[in-house]
């Protein structure tokens, strides 16, 4: 893979990632606990959290070729772990992730791609671009074009597409049945809006049926159980509300991390959430804010990659805009981070005085107290979370997740209650 002259492009020899996603130790489970973890005890101790690290063994990460997320996610994205790559249609979203799990099948991960979105034709044929195959033959069909791409496609035997019919709980429990206990495994979920868990089809039944943030809650919580139940990396996408829908400099001061479609459960369940936006001036070159990254090493928050849309291919290429226009974002980014750290100690006070408040009247007491809008609110309740100021203790009811926030307590593991149905 190569770049122009402007752009510094830093690519990743496929051997050497294969070489890396499969030199994780082996861990002393059998095979059948590797594809199952029970579920875990509410209120652990954290001795006993340390017991389950020592059962499970080093936690292994799996390389994206992209350096500076490698950089600071410690050599990759960690498996178990929960990824949401948000951005607006075109953002290239199904790109980067179709991209991710031709590479990782090459190196000998199992990758389950739950397309609905595009389904698994669309998928195929983006495979058969990467091959070095046109749209145009995928169309025609040529028989001797067909064998060509059969034949190139058949080193993905560890790529298994799913389609509209397929729960994200189907999914995974098939995917968890491939490979040994060793096998690196990932589930690709395409999207949160319109992928559907057990729980969601099940009320989609009814006469009334789920909301679409009723959806997504449902789907967030369907992940997390897979995620930890089957020890996967899951990669989910999700569509952008349509007031994000913007180029880097028409957004520059949006709060990425709070623009998930939806549902507050997206920032809330997501460990990494990588937010997706097209440059103005630049069709195929794709600005990548990592708006959260639990657990993350230091480094650059921002990368940007470059698109070939006609081969299908990716390369991180350095911030091709001015060094003026880079320091300006610098310093708009330093007054954004210290007027968040204000509102987060502002969060952490209202949930003091009133533990068990839920995220509506949390939200609009946030807006209250700092003077600020819904979305800038939401940013510093989910900024709370990730620093441990508060801890989010959902209730389900039938559908629906309702999130209550109470003072961060250090030795006791957050749990989620069921409430049935009455």
């Amino acid at each position: 893979m190569t770049g122009s002259a402007e752009h510094e492009v830093v690519p990743v020899p496929e051997p050497e990632l294969r070489d890396r996603v499969r030199r994780a130790p082996p861990t002393p489970r059998g095979r059948a606990e590797a594809r199952a973890t029970p579920p875990l005890p509410i209120g652990l101790s954290p001795a006993q959290v340390v017991e389950l690290w020592r059962q499970m063994g080093r936690l292994r990460h799996v390389p994206t070729d992209l350096p500076t997320l490698d950089q600071v996610t410690r050599g990759g994205l960690g498996v178990p772990r929960r990824v949401v790559v948000v951005g607006a249609p075109g953002a290239g979203k199904t790109f980067l992730t179709t991209w991710w799990a031709r590479r990782w099948a090459k190196a000998g991960a199992h990758v389950g791609m739950l397309a609905i979105d595009e389904d698994p034709e669309d998928i195929t044929v983006r495979l058969a671009q990467m091959a070095g195959h046109t749209v145009a033959s995928c169309e025609q069909r040529a028989p001797w074009d067909l064998e060509r791409i059969a034949l190139d496609l058949a080193e993905l035997s560890t790529i298994r597409l799913y389609g509209a019919a397929t729960t994200i709980e189907a999914a995974a429990t098939n995917l968890a049945r491939a490979g040994s206990s060793e096998s690196i495994r990932v589930l690709i979920v395409d999207s949160l809006q319109t992928a559907r868990c057990e729980r969601a089809q099940a009320a989609e039944a009814t006469e009334r049926g789920p909301d679409e943030r009723a959806i997504v809650s449902a789907n967030i919580a369907a992940i997390r159980e897979v995620a930890t139940r089957h020890r996967l990396l899951v990669i989910a996408t999700s569509e952008a509300p349509r007031s994000q829908y913007a180029t880097v400099d028409q957004a520059a001061s949006a709060n990425r991390i709070a623009s998930a479609k939806s549902s507050g459960a997206v920032e809330y369940g997501a460990q990494t959430l990588l937010y997706l936006s097209s440059v103005a001036g630049e069709s195929d070159l794709v600005k990548v804010d990592i708006a959260k990254n639990r657990r993350g090493a230091a480094g650059p928050q921002v990368l940007h990659l470059r698109l070939n849309r006609e081969q299908h291919t990716l390369a991180e290429v350095s911030d091709p805009r001015p060094a003026a226009a880079s320091s300006r974002d610098a310093e708009r980014a330093a007054k954004t981070s210290a007027d968040l750290a204000k509102k987060v100690n502002e969060v952490a006070g209202i949930v003091y005085q009133s533990p068990g408040i839920g995220s509506r009247e949390l939200r609009t007491r946030v807006q209250l107290k700092c003077g600020c809008g819904s979305t800038k609110a939401q940013l510093a309740i989910a900024a709370a979370l990730d620093a441990g100021a508060i801890e989010d203790r959902p209730v389900v009811r039938g559908t629906v997740q309702d999130h209550h926030f109470h003072p961060a307590v250090r030795n006791d593991a957050p749990h989620l209650t069921d409430v049935s149905d009455t």
